[in-house]
């Protein structure tokens, strides 16, 4: 159509007059953010303006925290979900086997959380720990070292809902500490996220149902656990969605697992994910997605904010 139109100039200019026309009549900056507006507040009351339904007595949410000798990020992790504005909250904390003597002193003298205590077995069988020992209907997986957004989990429960079709919400993810920076996540993108992270990371508002009908989280998996879980609920049939407000708080710094560990080894851990999911790509999107990943390739596209400062600082891999 386009083509047919360009074919005829005189045809394409007047469309050109009259599309300008009705844009200056109708649409307005101020109604278009007007409109914007309306439609954020219908989909979920995200704003201190919008009502939120009071949430019922069966929407308990259960912050699930796995911990292994970090205990001196804790207490803030927690307080940061007390504060969070949402009145049926859960906090679970999963000792996995910390050998650190002051971590193992805070989560002792932890009151009014459930504690779960278990042999080190990685992140993964922690967080399947904590959903299993969890009451909740929602659960949010929370790492001890970052930090909950105070009025994301009542917008949040609302959103889920009242859409019955999604699996889980997220919101955006506010970087801090060695990184200081808003990430906007896209969400599962077909084929794409296979190759490139467009998820959330491992906070969100998650229906307990998805986690458990697929399993919870891959326990072979060292990292990336939380990438590879987004594409099997995605893969199993359950829908997300991006709030359009700060979920997570997450702390980068020297001690973090992406630093010490997970990108040394994230390209072995990338070509598991795609042999793991292969099956999900037909032949026609096998042929786009190579054409895709030998531009990546070719221009050298670094998504990883976390990778580029690793590269810059060489004094923050562990010696």
């Amino acid at each position: 159509t386009m083509l047919d139109m360009i074919a005829k100039p005189r045809f394409a200019a007047a469309l050109s007059r009259g599309g300008a026309l009705r844009v200056a009549t109708h649409y307005q900056p101020q109604q278009i953010a007007a409109a914007m507006a309306l439609a954020y507040a219908w989909h979920v009351p995200w704003n201190s303006h919008a009502e939120i339904s009071p949430p019922a007595a069966d929407e308990l949410v259960s912050v699930v925290i796995p911990l292994f000798n970090q205990g001196h990020f804790l207490l803030g992790a927690i307080e940061s979900v007390r504060a969070a504005g949402y009145p049926h909250i859960e906090i679970v904390v999963v000792d996995d086997g910390s050998t650190d003597p002051q971590t193992i002193e805070i989560f002792d003298q932890l009151g009014g959380v459930t504690k779960v205590r278990q042999a080190n077995a990685g992140l993964s069988a922690a967080r399947n720990a904590g959903i299993a020992a969890a009451a909740g209907r929602y659960v949010v997986p929370l790492d001890s070292d970052d930090l909950l957004s105070a009025g994301f989990l009542g917008p949040a429960v609302d959103a889920l809902r009242r859409n019955p079709e999604l699996g889980y919400v997220a919101g955006y993810l506010r970087y801090f500490g060695l990184l200081d920076y808003t990430h906007v996540p896209a969400g599962y993108v077909p084929h794409l996220s296979l190759v490139v992270n467009t998820h959330v990371r491992a906070t969100a508002l998650f229906k307990r149902e998805a986690l458990t009908s697929i399993g919870g989280y891959d326990i072979e998996l060292p990292a990336f656990e939380d990438w590879d879980l987004h594409v099997r609920l995605a893969l199993a049939g359950y829908t997300s969605d991006i709030l359009p407000l700060e979920g997570h708080r997450y702390r980068r710094h020297a001690e973090s697992m992406t630093f010490s560990s997970s990108n040394a080894i994230r390209r072995e851990l990338l070509q598991h994910l795609m042999k793991k999911h292969l099956g999900s790509i037909d032949h026609a999107h096998a042929c786009e997605l190579l054409i895709l990943m030998a531009n990546l390739w070719k221009t050298a596209y670094e998504p990883s904010a976390s990778v580029r400062l690793q590269q810059e600082s060489q004094p923050l891999v562990p010696s």
